[in-house]
């Protein structure tokens, strides 16, 4: 763009030297904030094209910038900002737009080249600053490393670890803020001494391996940093932290930010055990790459979790769970559809298991075609006698057609009519094989019903009648059960 000049080469000697003055400015503002001596231990490497630090505190900026005065990734919003922009510019840092694939394969070429300057057999001469990324993408308590972002090393070029650990007593400074009344900064300002320990590990050049899986190279510079610092690792990404933040702001809606503590716990406990990449993996990619299942899905879904856990303690009960359906909460049917989304046998549904019934649920699913048919199947079997009625299946039907697209409506009404002629004829065939006085009673009269084998034979997991199902779990409360009620008193 207008300042792709600036990437185009590095910097010279002297403009180099007038931006050093912004190292001591940085440790000035460490000092300032009660970090008087820092531990430094290894060395900046040269050849290292990336800078990969673990993220703990907003301080972590300085102590790379004091040390190593090198480029970034940045929101390319920031450079639109007064004096920010300019001084990121001056420092080479890297504008990205997260929403742009354009952006990013630049950003990625610029990269690039700043380590082509950087690796060992480079002309003489001005070299680019290393880059820093810190690939975890939000802070986090140093014990646990959460997972890497690939972006990173999609490069495939030689990266530097860097340990920072921050050494605490009475309070940790790690920038994971629980919101409202936790009182963070204030309490970090109060601290006489902070302390701060940086290490350099060796730089890593990535193996051919590596070098075409991203995702490899970035858990095996993650498992030296881990090592270094004696922390855990875990598969949680910085999605999951964002979810975590949404979670607590729901909590503070509800009007439980006068207990930071309670809040804490109870914002959570729906999240434990969830990975948001474990649960997108149960969706497809659409044609274009990008996942059927977002971010932002996940806060709407916990969103709609929270409004219906009316005893706020994180799960819902059975009761609850009927409320929301509008089924009867005595009906063996309930009970069914209560079974399959707890999957664990706990007698109750977690936010985990919803979004997993969810993705059975969808259309872009990637579980078993057998779990969606059979999901479909149960929420049919109204009466829980192991069979679908004809009466039944019209009932949820009429009503999912309701509210329901008519060119849908019509697939519907087309794919239902096909099952049942398909049913009755095979019903027929069976008839045939039987005494007369059986088959008799099978063609007399007495209503079609559907064993869960003939309709796992009979209704693709992909059809529209499946799917007509599931409108039947988001309903307002009551509809699909008075609904259901008229359609088998006028089926009897």
């Amino acid at each position: 763009g207008r300042h792709g000049g600036v990437y185009a080469q590095p910097l010279s000697a002297w403009r180099r030297a007038v931006l050093s003055v912004i190292s001591p400015c940085c440790r000035a503002g460490l000092f300032v904030f009660g970090f008087y001596r820092i531990k430094i231990s290894g060395k900046l490497d040269p050849r290292a094209a990336l800078l990969v630090p673990n993220h703990v505190s907003m301080f972590d900026l300085l102590a790379m910038y004091w040390l190593a005065l090198p480029s970034g990734l940045s929101k390319a919003e920031t450079f639109k900002l007064p004096i920010i922009g300019t001084i990121f510019r001056a420092l080479q840092v890297i504008p990205v737009q997260r929403e742009s694939e354009e952006s990013k394969r630049e950003a990625t070429e610029r990269i690039m080249r700043f380590a082509r300057s950087r690796a060992e057999g480079a002309p003489r001469g001005p070299r680019f600053p290393p880059i820093l990324v810190f690939p975890q993408g939000t802070t986090c308590r140093e014990e646990v490393l959460t997972m890497f972002q690939r972006g990173a090393f999609l490069p495939g070029q030689p990266v530097q670890p860097v340990a920072l650990k921050y050494p605490w007593k009475h309070f940790n400074p790690a920038f994971v803020v629980a919101g409202k009344g936790d009182w963070f900064l204030f309490r970090h300002l109060t601290q006489f001494v902070l302390h701060l320990e940086v290490t350099f590990l060796p730089t890593h050049v990535p193996s051919e391996a590596e070098r075409h899986d991203p995702a490899l190279f970035a858990n095996n510079v993650r498992a030296e940093l881990a090592e270094e610092l004696g922390a855990s690792t875990t598969n949680h990404s910085y999605e999951d932290a964002k979810l975590y933040r949404f979670a607590l702001n729901l909590a503070e809606r509800t009007g439980l930010e006068s207990n930071p503590g309670k809040r804490t716990s109870l914002a959570s406990r729906p999240l434990r055990g969830l990975e948001l990449r474990a649960i997108k993996d149960l969706f497809t990619a659409s044609a274009d790459g990008h996942a059927h299942y977002t971010l932002d899905d996940a806060k709407q879904a916990l969103e709609h979790f929270a409004s219906l856990d009316t005893d706020h303690d994180g799960y819902l009960s059975l009761e609850e769970f009927a409320a929301a359906t509008g089924f009867d909460p005595q009906s063996p049917h309930t009970e069914r559809l209560f079974d399959f989304f707890d999957r664990d046998a706990s007698g109750r549904i977690d936010f985990r298991e919803l979004v997993i019934g969810q993705a059975i649920a969808s259309p872009f699913s990637t579980s078993p075609a057998e779990d969606r048919v059979r999901l479909a199947f149960d929420i049919f079997d109204q009466n829980g006698d192991g069979r679908v009625s004809e009466s039944e299946l019209r009932a949820l039907v009429r009503f999912a057609g309701q509210s329901d697209t008519s060119r849908h409506a019509r697939a519907t009404q087309y794919q239902l009519q096909k099952l049942l002629d398909a049913a009755r004829a095979k019903a027929g065939r069976q008839a045939d094989g039987q005494t007369e006085q059986s088959a008799s009673s099978q063609r007399g009269g007495q209503e079609l019903r559907i064993s869960w084998e003939s309709f796992r034979a009979l209704a693709p997991r992909d059809s529209a009648l499946v799917s007509t199902a599931f409108l039947a779990l988001h309903p307002e409360p009551g509809a699909v059960a008075a609904a259901a009620a008229s359609g088998l008193g006028a089926g009897r």
